[in-house]
């Protein structure tokens, strides 16, 4: 299955596996060939159904390993059959439009064949912003869009309202806000936000909401 993902979009992986066989699997090894647009040194592994378990990273293979697990086979007990672990990555930097992630494991039941789990495609999409100068969104102005270091919205507060502002990466992750807003402009500084299009929230004390996106570069 093919997702579309920003280009900076943390990508998360389950592998979950399941003991078919008819007796207990003593050892069970999940290798992963991590597709090379994904950047290694952001790996973090999220979790596992059975510990202990280890892991390693080798030259963009990734192995967990769960020894002496132990894992009954479905027959004997189905609930127990499953496993799972979980990892996240960020791709790497400076990927293009259209350029694809895909992922797909190797699981090994003791000296069985692996099994091989589904692919999973996720593809970069860049979104366009063609406005140089600034972007009109519902009543705002956003300039410059994009931006480098900071920008500016403005928009019409002639009601002397107070707002709060809310900006989102495009996974729907607050990174940023602020309250108190008073005037009819905000300075907005980029500080240690990565590049990317993220959306943001304009929000009156009489909650009149005013939405739009805005593009890091």
């Amino acid at each position: 299955m093919k997702h579309v993902i920003a280009p900076n979009q943390k990508l998360t992986y389950t592998i979950g596996f399941q003991n078919t066989g008819t007796y207990y699997a003593t050892d069970v090894i999940l290798r992963d060939t991590l597709d090379t647009n994904l950047d290694f040194e952001t790996i973090t592994v999220l979790g596992a159904s059975h510990h202990p378990f280890s892991w390693s990273l080798d030259q963009g293979t990734l192995t967990f390993q769960f020894l002496d697990i132990m894992l009954p086979d479905s027959n004997m007990n189905e609930p127990a059959s499953h496993g799972w672990v979980q990892y996240s990555m960020m791709p790497k930097a400076g990927l293009t439009d259209g350029m694809t992630i895909t992922n797909t494991a190797s699981i090994y039941f003791d000296f069985n064949v692996p099994v091989v789990t589904n692919t999973t495609s996720n593809e970069i999409e860049i979104p366009t912003v063609s406005v140089s100068h600034g972007a009109l969104e519902n009543g705002v102005k956003v300039y410059p869009n994009p931006f480098s270091t900071q920008t500016v919205l403005a928009f019409d507060n002639t009601k002397n309202e107070e707002y709060s502002l809310q900006v989102y990466d495009m996974s729907g992750r607050m990174v940023r806000s602020e309250s108190g807003i008073k005037n009819n402009t905000v300075v907005f500084e980029r500080e240690n936000l990565p590049t990317g299009m993220y959306s943001w929230k304009l929000q009156s004390e009489s909650g009149k909401q005013i939405s739009g996106k805005m593009l890091i570069q």
